[in-house]
């Protein structure tokens, strides 16, 4: 067979080939893009939340219950449900506020870009965007025991410094279950989740209703 291919037959008692040497490099992930990749792979994202905002004028925090839903490529819905009902919507560079029987509010993040990132921060995590993370914070990767993680984003600017000094997600695999925000004000936001379901799909009569801005 190998005169065939134009090859020469080996020699009898030719030695073998050298076995490949035992420093070849091998290349190694990165343990944030792998984490990337893996919050990537994830079709849509149901869970549950319980915030605790310790606010420096207020003797005790402020407790917020509710949702969060996450569709890719980018629409992010947060509803509380109590003690006072509200949502925010986010869709591209537009966030839409509504807070009981109010007529919703539309902002544009697009004129306020410090703003924009802070609020697409955790969409962008979602997401598995770590170019636009990489753009606006300093990441910083811990792993705990099994799949267990913690990822810390750090604001690179000084526009993005004065609404937030860090931020702190945990998790464990594609399980997003904790979120801490400092405030550069001293306020903090510690957000639990639970119920977290990371392969949500949402179907298109659903996603027309939760996900489609108000009008």
């Amino acid at each position: 067979m190998l005169a065939l291919l134009g090859a020469p037959s080996p020699a009898q008692g030719d030695p073998k080939p050298p076995a490949a040497t035992a420093d070849a490099t091998e290349v190694v992930e990165d343990p944030i893009d792998a984490l990337m990749a893996r919050l990537a792979a994830m079709p849509g994202l149901y869970a549950r939340f319980t915030e605790s905002k310790t606010i420096g004028l207020l003797a005790i925090p402020l407790i917020n219950h509710g949702i969060v839903r996450y569709q890719p490529p980018g629409r992010l819905l947060r509803t509380i449900e109590k003690p006072h009902p509200s949502q925010v919507l986010l869709i591209k560079d537009a966030i839409w506020l509504s807070e009981g029987t109010a007529k919703p509010e539309r902002i544009d993040l697009g004129a306020h870009p410090a703003v924009q990132s802070f609020v697409g921060s955790f969409r962008s995590l979602l997401a598995g965007d770590r170019k636009t993370l990489d753009e606006h914070f300093e990441l910083s990767l811990r792993s705990g025991e099994g799949e267990h993680w913690t990822l810390e984003l750090r604001p690179r600017s000084e526009a993005m410094a004065k609404i937030v000094t860090s931020m702190t997600v945990s998790g464990n695999g594609e399980i997003v279950e904790r979120l801490v925000i400092e405030e550069a004000t001293g306020d903090v936001s510690d957000t639990r989740f639970v119920d977290v379901d990371p392969h949500r799909r949402y179907a298109e009569d659903e996603a027309a209703r939760l996900f489609l801005p108000p009008v």
